[in-house]
């Protein structure tokens, strides 16, 4: 009897927003974002909420999502 090994793809990126300082609401693009990894295979691992850089002010987000996939 043959065995057949699958390859497995895993993959995770961290995402990085910076607003400019006079940005609308981040809301709509986020929420876009979001579901557009998801749309494409991608689970959502973490999101640590807006913060704001005590230096310029500007705020920004960071997500970070993973991408598993066993190829036939």
């Amino acid at each position: 009897m043959k065995r057949q090994f699958k390859t497995a793809l895993d993959k995770e990126v961290e995402v990085q927003i910076f607003y400019a300082l006079n940005a609308d609401d981040p809301d709509d693009f986020e929420t876009s974002l979001m579901h557009l990894f998801v749309r494409n295979g991608w689970t959502m691992l973490d999101n640590h909420g807006h913060t704001v850089d005590p230096k310029t002010y500007q705020v920004t987000q960071t997500y970070y999502f993973n991408y598993y996939e066993l190829e036939k």
